[in-house]
């Protein structure tokens, strides 16, 4: 312990010292893994082998902690390769693409900060491989989680993402935030079952549906069940009428790309 340079007045200087023992620990890519860090300065490295060129990604499964951080070195070099801290910035950083060979996780508390922290170390191994057009379900296994999907291209091209969100039982679909997503191909058809009257709107009730459509798309929406009192309007984003029909079948084909109702 040394005194700053130049300081003119005498400083009684506290610390304390705490010894934590090394822990070492092989990790799997994609396994939820749980770290008790219970004195300050403790830390758990967490050691994984890459036998060719992987993408991986922090996945935080508990809550945020700012009193603790991670970080990617590489065995061989000791180079940090990326770095963070368990804030609430998680899946927000892009993922890192790392070369084969062999690095550690560590996971550390700073300060005099301790506490337990969740993770996953995601990465492109072994990734569930996304078709043009169709629904995607996605499943995180557990809270807070995510989950790595593949994306083969052959030629250069845009590639669009849709979300789509989770059934709301809860929801009646009377809203446009709580408007139903239908994903739905270029030449292909969906089938959605609707109920009406089902709440206090009563013969009022209305059921509205997302729609994606490129210029020139022509879609061709029908009412094979419904009774005499249902109709059909299709809105845009900015809520002007595009068509409307009572007759149980609607057309309208589509001159710029963009989201209808």
């Amino acid at each position: 312990m040394e005194g700053r340079s130049g300081a003119t007045t005498a400083l009684d200087y506290g610390f304390t010292l705490w010894r934590n023992p090394a822990r070492k620990a092989d990790l799997v890519l994609g396994q939820a893994t749980t770290a008790a860090l219970t004195r300050p300065g403790d830390a758990v490295d967490y050691r994984f082998d890459l036998d060719r060129g992987t993408l991986v990604q922090w996945d935080q499964l508990s809550s945020p902690h700012s009193g603790l951080t991670w970080e990617v070195r590489r065995v061989d070099t000791d180079a940090v390769v990326r770095n963070g801290s368990l804030d609430s910035q998680d899946g927000q950083t892009d993922p890192l693409r790392l070369a084969a060979g062999q690095y550690l996780l560590r996971l550390q508390s700073v300060s005099r900060s301790v506490g337990a922290a969740a993770f996953r170390l995601l990465s492109s191994t072994g990734a569930q491989a996304a078709a043009s057009g169709t629904n995607l379900p996605v499943s995180a296994g557990t809270a807070l989680g995510g989950q790595v999907v593949r994306v083969d291209a052959d030629a250069a091209q845009q590639l669009s993402l849709a979300h789509e969100a989770l059934p709301d039982a809860a929801s009646t679909s009377n809203t446009i935030n709580t408007a139903r997503e239908t994903l739905v191909a270029a030449g292909s058809s969906a089938s959605l079952a609707v109920t009406l009257g089902g709440n206090d709107a009563g013969v009022l009730d209305v059921s509205l549906t997302r729609l994606l459509a490129a210029a020139g798309d022509r879609l061709d929406i029908a009412l094979p069940d419904a009774g005499p009192a249902w109709a059909m309007r299709l809105f845009d984003e900015a809520g002007q009428q595009l068509a409307a029909s009572a007759a149980g079948r609607l057309s309208w084909t589509a001159t710029a790309t963009g989201l209808v109702y």
